[in-house]
């Protein structure tokens, strides 16, 4: 990749972000603790981190199926 295209790349997706997100990407391998959620977030996600039937949804849909049929409420 070169110079100018990774700086490009680097600038729409910081990589200090990149870790922020991790839980998106993976609930169920992610460091709950350590992420910018609020106390609810976080204790929404532990909920479903911990949840079996949620973590064979995940490995049978996908991230983009399972996060589009979440039963999380949305604000």
């Amino acid at each position: 990749m070169s110079k100018t295209l990774r700086s490009q790349f680097e600038n729409y997706f910081p990589s200090s972000k990149y870790d922020e997100f991790s839980w998106v990407r993976d609930l169920f391998h992610c460091d709950i603790e350590n992420n910018k959620l609020s106390l609810n977030e976080r204790e929404q996600l532990m909920e479903l981190s911990n949840d079996a039937g949620h973590k064979i949804k995940f490995k049978a849909e996908g991230v983009v199926n399972f996060w589009a049929s979440s039963p999380v409420e949305r604000e």
